[in-house]
């Protein structure tokens, strides 16, 4: 009786190797058996592992004369891949070629059989083997990024080690997708726009590198911008930042920072206490006229910390995507907050319901926080298109009236005005000091900030409020001013 409890048997026919009821030669006969079909780790596909159990007449040790042979299935017919030796190993290991890797358009599955040449006879695998390659390999990352413009018009280079498999780059910015095979794409700028652009490179198998560096791009206007940086290169000195303005133009003329500033000599030579930029801050840019800011780097981090202390302090916002103040601050946060002052823009923290025309943060700009206390905190928000809720709405206020129009000041302040009598549904309501319109901003119905522009020494400011004076405002409907 053999282990298998037959009488005179052979020790295979009437075992149940695995358990299941089924002999071993009824499952599996003479062939080979338990095939194991693996995709090769980081290869560009083509290539599977296979491993199997002998055959049962496999039972010489080094010898020529019995044989594997392995094939593919190809669509009406088996293709001899290769042979290997048999010589009595319990299980046997070797690489075999594929026809197709799998992708997104296909599973690339492979049907395969091995052929055991034994002395005894040709015995074929009674259980079907199938497997898939995958190339798992990325591609190479987009390098030496750089970029140009002529006005508002940008073109993003890039160097890239074409690889066999190379099906294109995608180019990502903050509202859309594009493809190309070329190492370059242009884009236009909006006037009053930022953007971020970064740079994937996809293999054919839909492998995708990791992300270039980010261009940073942002139209700023003649006069004072309130910004800030969520995408900075390794040297953050103030020649490295403004590289693309300095080296060729007088801007940006100043940059002023809480507490500190300093002034463009020129060629991207600048003199005074700030020198370096640094992610947490905003700045008031001072530009001579209107210009393009391009910035290569790498996005700033999202964790950062924030540590304001009591009254005015002048920060960033580190998110993509603009986030309405109620989600942007900690909620712990909110009460600390007493108001926020943008770009001519504010919001006034009134019993925990937030009133101005600044409804939410974005990571281009600065903000001025005013807190009644010492507090920390870390920003909330939005770095995919998929959770940007706001998409890429700006502030979008309305255009001021022509005639009216007004400079931005590094000095302003706000006036928030809950109702007045007779006003209706798309009036303005204008600042002035003296004749001089110093801000403007249109009704609509909720309580709203009017801003008022203060002259703080640029030729920009001439005639505008000092400190310590009062506006005047005055209505404007159509084409009649109504004093108030």
């Amino acid at each position: 009786i053999d282990d298998c409890g037959e009488c005179d048997g052979n020790g295979w026919d009437n075992c149940d190797y695995n358990e299941n009821g089924i002999t071993n030669y009824d499952e599996w006969g003479y062939g080979i058996w338990g095939a194991i079909v693996a995709d090769v780790d980081n290869d560009q596909g083509g290539w599977v592992d296979l491993s199997f159990n002998k055959s049962f007449y496999d039972t010489d040790i080094l010898r020529t004369v019995e044989i594997y042979t392995i094939q593919r299935w190809e669509e009406d017919h088996w293709t001899s891949l290769h042979s290997i030796s048999a010589y009595a190993d319990e299980v046997y290991y070797t690489i075999v070629m594929t026809a197709a890797d799998s992708s997104s358009t296909t599973d690339g599955s492979t049907l395969f059989r091995v052929i055991a040449n034994m002395d005894e006879g040709n015995f074929e695998n009674n259980e079907e083997i199938w497997g898939y390659s995958v190339d798992n390999i990325s591609p190479i990352v987009p390098t030496q990024m750089s970029a140009s413009s002529t006005e508002n018009n940008v073109t993003l280079s890039w160097n890239y080690e074409m690889e066999s498999d190379f099906q294109y780059h995608q180019v990502t910015s903050l509202d859309d997708i594009n493809y190309t095979t070329e190492n370059n794409h242009d884009f236009v700028l909006g006037e009053t726009a930022h953007q971020e652009h970064w740079v994937n490179a996809f293999d054919t198998h839909d492998n995708v590198s990791e992300n270039s560096h980010s261009l940073m791009s942002k139209s700023l206007h003649s006069g004072a911008n309130l910004s800030s940086f969520n995408v900075l290169p390794e040297c953050t000195s103030l020649p490295c930042v403004f590289e693309s303005m300095c080296s060729n133009s007088p801007n940006p003329t100043g940059v002023i920072g809480q507490g500190e500033a300093a002034i463009h000599l020129g060629n991207c030579v600048f003199q005074g206490s700030l020198s370096e930029i640094d992610p947490n801050s905003g700045y008031w840019i001072i530009m001579s006229e209107n210009d393009v800011l391009l910035l290569m780097g790498e996005p700033t981090s999202r964790e950062l910390a924030y540590t304001l202390q009591e009254g005015a302090n002048l920060i960033s916002y580190p998110f993509r995507y603009a986030t309405v103040l109620e989600e942007a601050i900690p909620v712990d946060a909110q009460a600390s907050i007493s108001g926020i002052i943008g770009e001519g823009v504010a919001a006034n923290n009134m019993n925990g319901n937030w009133m101005g025309s600044l409804s939410h943060l974005d990571g281009s700009n600065g903000y001025w926080f005013i807190t009644s206390s010492d507090i920390s905190l870390t920003f909330n928000g939005c770095d995919e298109q998929e959770c940007a809720s706001l998409s890429r709405q700006s502030q979008n206020l309305s255009t001021v009236p022509e005639g009216y129009e007004y400079k931005q000041s590094t000095t302003q302040a706000f006036y928030f005005i809950e109702d007045i009598e007779n006003i209706e549904i798309g009036d303005w309501i204008l600042s002035y000091n003296g004749d001089e319109v110093i801000g403007a901003r249109a009704w609509t119905g909720d309580i709203i900030d009017i801003p008022t522009m203060g002259n703080d020494g640029s030729d920009y400011t001439k005639g505008y409020i000092e400190s310590g004076a009062v506006p005047s405002f005055k209505i404007l409907r159509g084409d009649e001013l109504i004093n108030l």
